[in-house]
């Protein structure tokens, strides 16, 4: 989209997302500093969208409150988060978005943290007003790291954190002493504890139950969160069993993507 005032030209570049197709491809930013591809699906009704990447002190307070190091965009002196806006306000993504964000290979900061696997795409967290660390891949020869957002997400950048420590879990089971292999009844109730320095998302899904392989959803178990901070937490889960041999394992993933898994 294309309009003049005052002699000057304005460029304003919209992109489409549909259900039926997505993105269609990546949707790469003006800059060529980082793109996004949404899968089929990935929203509700057809829509208009921008990529824009920017400075604000929110997100910068948000990354120092965590201990993160911010890592400049290709080409770029001061760090900016980047963005996918959609022209409707209400839309939100349904399904998780491919992205990836180049960075500044030249950056004594970005070659120290990238040598120590420090070096993270992070997404932002409305309701928590927080950075969460995302499972990210390195591509060396591009400078290029990729990473899914969640769905729901639209902001996201490029941070490091020195924490490489996985989330400790313990689980128990309601009246008796358990260890891996015991009898339970038709009806245990499983108590698991988690807990990390780094602390979780709770605004996400920072915990994920399997029994039997099969990952439950959020209404068959209880998350009690701390009431003093967001680095530990207590989940029961009340499952009925039939006669034989079950697996549960519980995952972990702190704020800074280090995981842990517990069978």
């Amino acid at each position: 989209v294309e309009t003049e005032e005052s002699n000057n030209l304005t460029q304003t570049v919209l992109m489409v997302a549909t259900v039926e197709n997505g993105s269609s491809g990546k949707l790469n930013s003006t800059e060529n500093t980082f793109y996004v591809e949404l899968p089929s699906g990935a929203v509700e009704n057809n829509a208009a969208l921008k990529l824009v990447q920017f400075d604000e002190s929110a997100y910068l307070n948000a990354a120092e409150k965590l201990s993160l190091t911010p890592i400049l965009l290709r080409g770029e002196e001061e760090w900016d988060v980047c963005s996918m806006v959609f022209q409707d306000s209400t839309t939100a993504t349904v399904k998780p978005v491919s992205v990836g964000a180049f960075v500044k290979k030249t950056d004594s900061t970005t070659v120290a943290h990238l040598a120590n696997d420090a070096v993270r795409i992070y997404g932002w967290n409305k309701t928590g007003e927080s950075w969460n660390g995302l499972e990210t891949k390195y591509n060396t020869s591009q400078g290029l790291l990729t990473a899914s957002l969640p769905a729901g997400y639209s902001t996201f950048a490029v941070l490091a954190s020195g924490d490489s420590e996985a989330p400790q879990i313990t689980f128990s089971v309601e009246g008796q002493n358990f260890a891996d292999g015991d009898i339970v009844s038709a009806r245990p109730t499983f108590s698991i504890f988690v807990q990390d320095e780094s602390g979780f998302d709770f605004g996400g899904t920072p915990v994920k139950l399997l029994l039997d392989d099969e990952e439950l959803v959020a209404d068959e178990y209880t998350v009690f969160k701390s009431q003093e901070s967001e680095k530990q937490a207590t989940i029961t889960f009340a499952p009925e069993l039939e006669a034989g041999d079950h697996k549960l394992s519980v995952e972990a993933l702190d704020i800074n993507a280090n995981s842990a898994t517990v069978e």
